[in-house]
């Protein structure tokens, strides 16, 4: 048996009926409901991408649970921070790039 494409199963039949839910919803909810959208089908995706490698054991166990994607999605939530990491490091170099390219701009139009 292949676990991680039960898993896989699991977690797209889940995140399915999430959207299906969330289309019921009027357009102020969806969009209170958008980041927890994006990073639940990341999760999905990984397990597509047989990013992550699961062991009997662990599918089992992430099967036990009765919303297995909702529950990996929580446990993020408390983890996020290296994601945050990465988007703060890359705003504030991409703000670095625009202003040497601002600095350029502004001495060759001095010339």
């Amino acid at each position: 048996m292949n676990y991680n494409d039960k898993v896989y199963d699991v977690l797209k039949a889940e995140y399915d009926g999430f959207i299906e839910k969330l289309k019921t919803f009027p357009a102020d909810k969806i969009i209170e409901h958008s980041y927890e959208k994006v990073f639940k089908e990341e999760i999905v995706l990984l397990m597509e991408c047989d990013s992550i490698e699961l062991s009997p054991k662990q599918a089992k166990a992430l099967l036990a649970e009765k919303q297995p994607l909702d529950h990996l999605y929580n446990e993020w939530l408390q983890d996020d921070s290296s994601y945050c990491d990465m988007l703060r490091d890359c705003v504030s170099e991409t703000l670095t790039d625009l202003e040497k390219d601002l600095l350029r701009k502004e001495r060759s139009q001095a010339r």
